[in-house]
């Protein structure tokens, strides 16, 4: 201090007001020191902030990725179950088919077999209708056989009395001429036959 007291007013004046600017100077340092220190601070907040917030979502979102795995690990379970009943069922199916065709194999032949005895029916039916045909053929020719030469005497004594005189003697019965073919068996014919 005694160097103060030493120094003239003026140099004391020039001194302090030098050293007044030097605080002022390391204010204003320390005052933009701590201004750029709070200013880091607040970035470093605000850095800190958003990784927070980050990790806030990343967490979130590991979460809903998690519920996702498991919800697609639980469909991945249903669909695997389900292929297996869908791989059972066309195991069973394809058995079903197996059996299915030989049931058919046996079917077509049995069929074959059927349609063997249908023909050879077919054929014995054939057969008898023919052979009823053919009987019937041969009854109408007896039967007709039998009654064409009575109705054609009939005829034939119908034209005679028409074609005769009423009191003539030709019109009796005996006398009435009757073709060889329509002639009663076992009778003499007419006169009109012994006059041929």
């Amino acid at each position: 201090m005694a160097d103060f007291r030493t120094m003239k007013k003026h140099k004391m004046f020039l001194t302090l007001k030098r050293d007044l600017a030097m605080a002022v100077q390391a204010v204003h340092m320390a005052k933009e020191l701590v201004n750029n220190s709070h200013r880091q601070i607040k970035e470093e907040e605000g850095r800190r902030i958003a990784a927070v917030d980050s990790f806030a979502l990343g967490e979130k979102r590991i979460h809903e990725l998690n519920t996702k795995l498991t919800e697609a690990d639980r469909e991945r379970k249903s669909a695997k179950a389900a292929l297996q009943g869908a791989e059972r069922q066309v195991e069973n199916q394809c058995k079903q088919l197996r059996q299915t065709e030989d049931e058919l194999v046996v079917a077509k032949e049995h069929i074959g077999v059927l349609k063997k005895k249908l023909e050879e029916a077919e054929n014995a039916m054939e057969k008898v209708k023919q052979e009823g045909y053919d009987v019937g053929v041969a009854e109408t020719e007896e039967t007709l056989r039998v009654e064409v030469p009575g109705v054609c005497r009939t005829y034939c004594l119908q034209v005679w009395n028409e074609a005769v005189e009423v009191s003539s003697a030709l019109r009796r019965a005996e006398n009435v001429y009757y073709p060889p073919a329509i002639r009663a068996s076992g009778s003499s014919g007419s006169k009109a036959d012994n006059l041929s």
